[in-house]
């Protein structure tokens, strides 16, 4: 279900391991709320007449957990609401998200990403 902003799709884990589905809620609610509380500075900026203060992010490849597939994204910067290019670093599949875990992404891409941005 996307229309909430969680991304819940079929899948085995999903309705097997509770302790997997938690994790990677938790994951996506923490990557939208970084985006979130710095396009709310931002915003805070313009309404005082000043430039953003995020105006670029990074992608940061973790290395943590299971599921290594986003290893050449790592380093990869974008400007602040510009999509990251996420490519699967086994199948190709490519996603443009703005954040890693994005529920607007695809299953295999935002599900249980470990990945990070940096914002700045």
């Amino acid at each position: 279900l996307t229309q909430f902003g969680i991304n819940i799709q079929p899948h085995v884990n999903t309705y097997r391991n509770i302790d997997v589905t938690a994790e990677a809620l938790d994951r996506q609610t923490q990557m939208e709320s970084s985006f979130e509380a710095c396009d709310t500075i931002n915003q805070q900026y313009r309404r005082k007449g000043l430039d953003d203060k995020f105006t670029k992010k990074q992608w940061i490849w973790t290395n943590k957990g299971k599921t290594t597939r986003h290893r050449g994204n790592d380093g990869q910067i974008v400007g602040f609401y510009d999509k990251f290019e996420c490519v699967h670093d086994n199948t190709g599949k490519v996603d443009m998200i703005l954040y890693p875990s994005d529920p607007n992404g695809s299953f295999e891409n935002c599900w249980i990403c470990y990945c990070q941005a940096r914002y700045f």
